[in-house]
């Protein structure tokens, strides 16, 4: 996936790393607060679990965060765009 910006956008590959570095960083904090999550809940740790659940749980805190700027940059008067219908 990373290697398809570095190849298709042309982007710097140390940018390209610096950014696979992060999302790996991310990606382990909510593996372990999904294993803490499991444990308090008396629910068997799996490493597939984890992987699964703490992804799924990483891709929508990221996308809550650009749902929620956009929506505010939508109702910004100053920015000059209008809010599409249906979203």
């Amino acid at each position: 996936f990373f290697l398809a910006f570095f190849k298709v956008f042309d982007f710097q590959a140390d940018n390209v790393k610096n950014q696979y570095e992060h999302f790996i960083s991310l990606w382990r904090s909510h593996v372990a607060m999904v294993a803490d999550r499991f444990i308090e809940r008396r629910q068997e740790v799996t490493e597939e679990g984890l992987l699964e659940e703490s992804l799924g749980d990483l891709h929508c805190e990221l996308l809550d965060g650009f749902l929620s700027w956009r929506q505010r940059f939508l109702e910004c008067e100053s920015a000059g765009f209008e809010h599409m219908d249906g979203e």
